[in-house]
């Protein structure tokens, strides 16, 4: 029964990925990268919760009480946790008035929790990262109490976890006091089962963009998104779009979005579908850009590490230009787009700059000549790798993504009246902060790899 509402929880989380609907903290800037996802996704289904002054409080310690009440509700729901009547634990400590005696009991009755050998619990004190992971481990089937227990418990507790691979993303498992974001973290990956990624590749983008536009996908595109296709059917009732404008911001990673939600308001004036995506491995960025628009995976397409070397594989622009359509690449020099896909018969614009990059796409919107845009920025990948994915001069460059975005959605509005246009904002990857300083990216980390696609349509006008 247990595993079952652990799996029921978990699909509620996935399907509750768009949008994403966490608390707001008002010190979510200072969740540690990593940890920026999960604290918004279970703290939005009320796992956790934040304090009446509206924080989190990320970096204070979790007391056993809390880890409680978030093993509880993270079995029963928030509903069925609240309603809970009983409230003796059998701890001589947890006097039935404590705020947390109805979740301490249910966790004593189903021997998550076993006390101090004294009768006692210690409610108020904080529980380390080992002890809270094998309260999971046991509360959600993976081991035993019996199995984990003697002096080297922690030890047996750690190959526990690492054994039912859910230790990613975690700080080191020790036994010492585990931080709230944390914790949150891990109750996090027990909730999803290990599935830390999201669960659409990015091989599902290029099939559902030729769905959009009424063509044959590309020879060796995987089958389209399912959710995206479905956007585009919903908002036209069955019709196509003659129109296709992708802007390709680099490195934009999805905790970045999450974490810094007010950077991205002006670009959600204009967005009708949040789409979680994965990136593929490596999580770079020839390689996804490669998979974006052939809907391959990258053994299929060629490129497999940082390398711009042509593709030479069917791609969305063979397909448009199959088609009779008319795309078009805007990118700046020496960048992955402005190289992997040459030597077709159609356009590229190869400037300076994402300035000077935008500033011709607004003028080829006004002009209308083409029927599927793909315009690059690399501006908030450029001073990541310099200065950091979080640093200030980081940041900037995604708000400026984020203008650029909304004006290409007013030229759209204004000029491309008689087209049903699908536009996206369309990052390829994450990225992760350097030991050392700086920013990076090509793990096989969530940070890395998950990232967050916006779409919208702007319907033909009568």
């Amino acid at each position: 029964m247990k595993r079952y509402l652990a799996l029921l929880l978990a699909a509620v989380l996935l399907a509750g990925l768009i949008p994403f609907a966490g608390a707001a903290f008002s010190d979510m800037g200072e969740v540690s990268a990593q940890h920026v996802e999960a604290v918004v996704r279970v703290s939005g289904k009320n796992v956790i919760a934040g304090f009446p002054d509206g924080s989190f409080k990320p970096k204070d310690t979790l007391t056993r009480a809390q880890a409680a009440k978030i093993l509880c509700t993270a079995l029963e729901g928030a509903d069925k946790a609240e309603a809970l009547t009983k409230t003796d634990s059998g701890f001589t400590d947890v006097p039935t008035s404590h705020w947390a005696a109805k979740y301490v009991a249910y966790c004593a009755d189903r021997k998550i929790v076993s006390g101090a050998g004294d009768g006692t619990f210690h409610p108020d004190e904080p529980l380390t990262a080992a002890a809270l992971a094998k309260m999971l481990l046991v509360a959600y089937g993976k081991s035993t109490a019996a199995k984990l227990t003697g002096e080297d418990w922690v030890v047996k507790t750690q190959k526990a976890i690492r054994k039912a691979k859910l230790k990613d993303g975690l700080d080191p498992v020790e036994n010492e006091p585990t931080t709230r974001e944390n914790a949150c973290h891990m109750a996090y990956n027990f909730l999803m089962n290990g599935a830390v990624y999201n669960p659409d590749s990015m091989d599902t983008v290029c099939g559902a963009l030729a769905y959009a536009m009424g063509i044959e996908p590309p020879a060796c595109a995987g089958a389209k998104n399912e959710t995206l296709a479905a956007f585009v059917d919903e908002k036209l009732g069955g019709q196509k779009v003659d129109r296709v404008f992708m802007f390709n911001p680099d490195a934009v990673a999805q905790w970045v979005y999450l974490k810094y939600p007010t950077l991205f308001e002006k670009a959600e004036s204009y967005v009708g579908l949040h789409l979680p995506l994965c990136s593929v491995m490596p999580s770079v960025t020839p390689v996804n850009f490669g998979t974006m628009y052939t809907g391959a995976q990258p053994e299929v397409h060629g490129i497999v590490k940082y390398e711009k070397k042509l593709i030479t594989i069917d791609s969305i622009f063979d397909a448009l230009l199959r088609a009779g359509k008319k795309p078009v690449i805007l990118a700046s020099k020496n960048c992955s787009l402005s190289k992997i896909f040459n030597e077709r018969k159609m356009d590229y614009f190869i400037l300076k700059d994402s300035k000077e990059i935008n500033a011709k796409a607004a003028e080829l919107i006004e002009k209308d000549e083409y029927d599927f845009y793909v315009v690059y920025n690399g501006n908030y990948d450029s001073r990541m790798h310099k200065t950091g994915p979080e640093s200030e001069n980081a940041l900037k460059q995604i708000e400026l993504n984020c203008d650029a975005f909304a004006a290409f959605n007013e030229l759209i509005q204004t000029h491309w009246k008689g087209h049903n246009t699908l536009v996206g904002f369309a990052m390829d990857h994450g990225c992760h902060a350097k030991k050392g300083g700086g920013g990076t990216h090509g793990k096989d980390i969530p940070q890395d790899r998950n990232i967050q696609h916006f779409y919208q349509i702007c319907p033909k006008q009568a």
